[in-house]
């Protein structure tokens, strides 16, 4: 059967072809599965280069309906998405999955492909994609713990003996909620627009569907009083470890919790094949905490475009102005 570029719709999708195909992709990433955008983006769709019984490349699009019309917004805990294949594409099969992506849809709000993907150098994309440069910051974990020690920067070797003196032990439990209750408490309140209320069940349902397949693990931070002061979720895929999401108490700061469990998993883990993916934001002080591993930068992309009518345009604009005004600011005091 001959192989072409073509779009299916969430109801179309073999998903045991696609989850086939993101397994054996050179990219291959845990954000790709479809149990994962089932849970985070719900009627996703597909772009495939293949044909209906044989995927070898796949582009996921999540989606969601406003004003009546589809449109491409990357979910939540989902960092990393784009192409994924099999074997390396020609430049005119990997460009087509932009061509297709740009006829199936009128507004990209953002969508990030992953580190392994590049950005096209068509007239064509050029012309009418809009492009940003994000990072996530990777630790290679096949050196030795020494050599891992070593690369840490000065003030973070300090920082982990401040941990070291807080007399705090890390332990494991499978029990998400006291992370998402310290997130709730210490760090809800400073993201601006406040958090999406289906942020937690979204996380609730990723561990516990990584927690059947073995592939998670929470580490927490305990005082000698036996009260938790941070924690780590951390996923597995291949080589891949993870930092999905953490948290702490704001009034257990100056104790570093996360440094020392971070620092025990370096250790656990070094001389190993793993890669740890420290799933950065785009925050510079954030950046500078992983930075301070000895982790380095890997560039990735966002897309965005909005051929959008005039009239909804417009109501973007204004919706927009009005968040970022004084008014709207008062009112979330």
């Amino acid at each position: 059967m001959k192989e072409k570029i073509f779009y299916l719709s969430h109801f179309q999708i073999n998903k045991t072809l696609y989850d086939k195909c993101i397994i054996e992709a050179i990219e291959s990433n845990l954000y790709g599965f479809s149990w994962y955008l089932d849970i985070v983006s719900p009627n996703w769709g597909v772009i495939i280069f293949g044909n209906k019984e044989n995927y070898q490349a796949v582009m996921p699009i999540p989606h969601r309906q406003k004003y009546g019309i589809l449109h491409l917004v990357q979910p939540l805990f989902c960092q990393q998405l784009g192409i994924y294949s099999r074997k390396v594409l020609s430049s005119e099969i990997y460009e087509s999955f932009f061509q297709v992506l740009f006829e199936q849809f009128s507004y990209v709000g953002n969508y990030f492909l992953n580190v392994r993907n590049q950005k096209p150098q068509s007239s064509f994309f050029q012309t009418n994609f809009k492009t940003k440069p994000f990072q996530t910051h990777h630790l290679d974990l096949s050196k030795s713990y020494s050599e891992i020690y070593q690369s840490y920067h000065r003030d973070r070797k300090m920082n982990l003996k401040r941990a070291k003196k807080f007399h705090q032990q890390v332990i494991e439990d499978q029990n998400i909620e006291p992370l998402i209750q310290m997130f709730q408490e210490n760090t809800e309140h400073k993201i601006q627009g406040g958090v999406n209320p289906l942020a937690y069940s979204f996380l609730r349902q990723i561990h516990e569907k990584l927690q059947d397949q073995k592939q998670v693990r929470l580490f927490y931070t305990k005082t000698n009083l036996g009260e938790i002061t941070s924690g780590i979720m951390l996923a597995f895929h291949q080589n891949q470890l993870i930092y999905l999401f953490n948290a702490g108490k704001q009034l257990h700061r100056k104790s570093n919790g996360r440094t020392l469990i971070l620092d025990q998993i370096f250790q656990e883990y070094a001389q190993s094949d793993k890669v740890f993916d420290f799933e950065s934001p785009n925050v510079p002080a954030i950046a500078y905490f992983y930075q301070s591993f000895g982790a380095i930068s890997q560039p990735f992309y966002r897309l965005h475009y909005n051929r959008l009518p005039f009239w909804i345009r417009t109501l973007q604009r204004a919706k927009q102005a009005f968040f970022n005004s004084n008014i709207y600011q008062n009112l979330k005091k």
